[in-house]
């Protein structure tokens, strides 16, 4: 009778502990703090800005997929871009994976685009993020460097978007 109770007892915690893995929910960027990751040194002429999404949950949540964002000038107006998630000399081309972002932990992606050699006609001030699969956003003022400039519409108009990834790393090319 009690290795029987002791097997009850065993299975109802497996159980449970299968219930809270399988019950991991998508993250929700409400849930996330967005800030900018490490600078990267470039030899391309690319200007690369790497971003970390921080899980402030006590539960881990799972993301799939590129993020949709958008750049925007001091006014607040979207820059006339064209995101790419094809990869380039700095961003990788890896098709996104589920990345399970514990409690806590963080996640990432990065961006990029070729400086304007001319002329520049603006400058981003703002990332607008959102996440794969939702329509909320959340923005973040640019820092000093790099910089994103807009050179216009016929100039180096592409911005190439990595996946989400669990490291940093995994957001380059050369990972």
């Amino acid at each position: 009778m009690l290795a029987v109770g002791a097997l009850v007892c065993i299975a109802a915690l497996a159980g449970s502990s299968y219930a809270s893995e399988s019950s991991v929910t998508g993250c929700q960027i409400a849930n996330m703090r967005l800030s900018f990751g490490p600078l990267v040194s470039e030899k391309t002429g690319q200007h690369t800005a790497s971003v970390v999404l921080s899980n402030r949950l006590s539960r881990a949540c799972t993301l799939k997929g590129y993020p949709t964002i958008a750049l925007l000038d001091r006014h607040g107006r979207k820059l006339s871009f064209t995101y790419s998630h094809h990869g380039d000399q700095e961003i990788t081309s890896k098709k996104p994976a589920e990345v399970r972002v514990p409690a806590g932990g963080s996640s990432f992606f990065a961006f990029n685009k070729y400086r304007c050699d001319v002329r520049a006609l603006d400058v981003t001030r703002t990332l607008r993020v959102a996440l794969p699969g939702s329509d909320i956003i959340r923005s973040v003022r640019m820092r000093q460097y790099p910089i994103i400039d807009y050179c216009g519409k016929a100039i180096t108009p592409y911005v190439a978007v990595s996946p989400i990834e669990r490291h940093l790393r995994s957001v380059f090319w050369f990972s």
